[in-house]
């Protein structure tokens, strides 16, 4: 046995014993920031297939460092998916390649290993991711921009609400996509969709009111009643088809209209909150204004929109892309949480 196989080898069991010992948070300042890739590469470095005629070659060239890798999958997958009950089902849970909040864990959760639906577990409370917007292919989900958690609780008090037919939730889903394909223009045709389909806006609301007057001059489009605590949040909806850039890039006059409603409909809401509840019945505390317009944006003009989301954090902007993706993700959701006997 060489002197470096030898060396390898107590570094190795060396490795294994700091690894044992040190904190978790140390774990991750030893082998994050690129370290377990570099690792990995020092095994079988894939970037150098190119080098060979093929892929079958350059694995019978690296045979046994290409079994070492597979051997190291097998494990992580075998040992590292736990194997629990859910009401009455089996149910495994797995940690997530992602973990974007420091006091939280994020996690798969389904009925097979390494499957299912996205968790977080957070403050005592379990809850599940939803995307909410049209992510590209290869787009990273932020949970800031792409994301909404659904309690467990949330999910339990908006029951009522969803059908219980399989064949019933996909209705949403296609009469949206209906209006779209058919080009409906008519804005009463969506308020009634939204009406109609409460739940299926990421299972967030309990009912929508139309033309909610907050006063003579502010009356949004309609309120969301929202299923966690009761209170309201703004609904500002236009058609698919209004123009949001002009030609040269800018916002058209009817996107910054649109926009400057929102964020005045907002600014009453907090000034005015007692007011509301006390003469008008309408419970806010900490709204969001949710305005809807446009299909098919660019990437470029969906970056313009972020950078103006960040100069409001209350109001979120979505096209009809988003939310035929919120209202596909959120239909699967319930099919997954259904079948896991939730």
């Amino acid at each position: 046995m060489n002197e470096q196989l030898i060396r390898g080898k107590q570094i190795t069991r060396e490795l294994a014993r700091i690894l044992s010992e040190i904190s978790d948070p140390e774990v991750a300042e030893l082998l994050g920031k690129g370290a377990m890739d570099e690792l990995l590469k020092a095994i079988l470095d894939a970037s150098q297939i190119g080098k060979y005629p093929s892929i079958a070659e350059f694995l019978l060239k690296n045979k046994n460092r290409a079994h070492l890798i597979a051997l190291l999958r097998e494990a992580i997958t075998r040992n590292y998916s736990f194997k629990g009950t859910k009401e009455g089902h089996t149910a495994f849970v797995t940690p997530f390649f992602n973990q974007w909040f420091d006091d939280g864990i994020v996690f798969l959760e389904g009925e097979k290993p390494w499957e299912g639906v996205t968790g977080l577990y957070r403050k005592g409370q379990v809850s599940y991711a939803v995307a909410s917007r049209d992510a590209k292919p290869g787009e990273e989900l932020d949970p800031r921009t792409f994301l909404k958690f659904i309690s467990l609780d949330d999910f339990t008090k908006s029951q009522q609400q969803i059908p219980h037919q399989a064949a019933s939730l996909d209705e949403p889903l296609n009469e949206l996509k209906g209006l779209l394909s058919r080009r409906e223009v008519s804005e009463e045709k969506y308020h009634s969709w939204f009406k109609k389909y409460p739940w299926a806006f990421g299972l967030a609301y309990k009912s929508f009111q139309d033309l909610t007057a907050l006063d003579d001059r502010n009356i949004p489009d309609f309120t969301g009643v929202r299923v966690h605590d009761g209170s309201r949040d703004i609904f500002e909806i236009k058609q698919p088809f209004l123009e949001l850039f002009r030609g040269d890039g800018e916002f058209t006059s009817d996107f910054n209209e649109a926009w400057n409603q929102s964020e005045r409909y907002l600014v009453f809401t907090k000034r005015s909150e007692s007011y509301l509840l006390l003469e008008k019945g309408l419970r806010f505390n900490n709204p969001k204004c949710h305005l809807i317009a446009g299909l098919d944006i660019s990437d470029e003009q969906r970056k313009k929109i972020g950078i103006k989301e960040q100069s409001n954090p209350s109001i979120e902007f979505r096209t009809y892309n988003d939310v035929v993706s919120f209202v596909g993700s959120t239909i699967s959701f319930i099919k997954k949480m259904k079948n896991s006997g939730a």
